[in-house]
């Protein structure tokens, strides 16, 4: 069995989540009924961690807010890796 977790994402005004359950991920719009974890800022700095182009410490020094910290951006890396770097 592969990973289970909700993560909501809060994104410059915008909610929506993503489930994964045992490798597939599902996106929708709208908050979490049960989030493991909310990550908070805004879409540039979003996507510049998601694409690699930052690391966890510079994306949260931009203002990108996880709860767990860098344990949750490591949780996400790891289920998402860097689209380009």
């Amino acid at each position: 069995m592969g990973a289970s977790e909700s993560f909501e994402f809060r994104v410059d005004g915008e909610v929506l989540h993503a489930d994964v359950r045992d490798g597939a991920v599902g996106v929708a719009a709208g908050p979490a009924a049960n989030a493991d974890a909310i990550i908070e800022g805004d879409a540039d700095s979003l996507l510049a961690w998601g694409a690699g182009q930052i690391d966890d410490t510079e994306a949260l020094r931009s203002g990108l807010r996880a709860s767990g910290g860098r344990r949750t951006l490591r949780r996400l890396r790891a289920l998402f890796p860097p689209t380009s770097r």
